[in-house]
Order: C-alpha cells, then structure tokens, then sequence
C-alpha cells in the first residue's frame, strides 16, 4: 500500500492532486475545529466530481471505481482545519 501526506489544509481550499491510477484508496481526515472537508476525484485534473457527502468529523473515506485523481476540498471555518492521509491498495 503506497501512503501520501497531503498535509493539513486550513484555510478554504483544495489539496494537490494525488494519482490514483484506477485504484482504490482510503482517505483519512482528521478534522479540528469547524470544517468541511469533501473528497473529489477526477480523470483530467479539471473536472472533480464529489466521492460521498461531506465531512465535518474525523474519519475515513473509502474511495473505489476506475478513476485517476483524487484531491480534498476544504470549506474552512475555524480551528486548526484539516489534516489528510491517503492509502493507496497497489493491485
């Protein structure tokens, strides 16, 4: 499983792109204070489309289908915002 640190994002923006390549991938949240955090996934880089609802607590999102990137969005309100991991499965 290959891991990428997306850092902690806090302020209202999206996080770097990261490559999925068709796989499946776990996207940890760890959110503090008053914040949104969506995850998004694309196969262009341009086009981001929603994976799941929103999240305004700590968490994991399960990210599956044949697509090539994935990113957070964060709607940042308050707090120290959020802090990202992302699992990629090497298969």
């Amino acid at each position: 499983m290959a891991t990428a640190n997306l850092g902690t994002l806090n302020s209202t923006t999206a996080s770097q792109a990261v490559s999925l390549g068709g796989r499946t991938a776990s996207v940890q949240l760890v959110i503090s204070g008053s914040t949104s955090a969506q995850v998004q996934v694309s196969n262009d880089k341009t086009n981001w489309v929603n994976s799941g609802s929103a999240q305004t607590s700590s968490g994991v999102v399960d990210v599956s289908g044949a697509y090539q990137y994935l990113r957070v969005n964060n709607t940042y309100t308050s707090g120290t915002g959020v802090t990202i991991t992302v699992c990629i499965r090497e298969d």
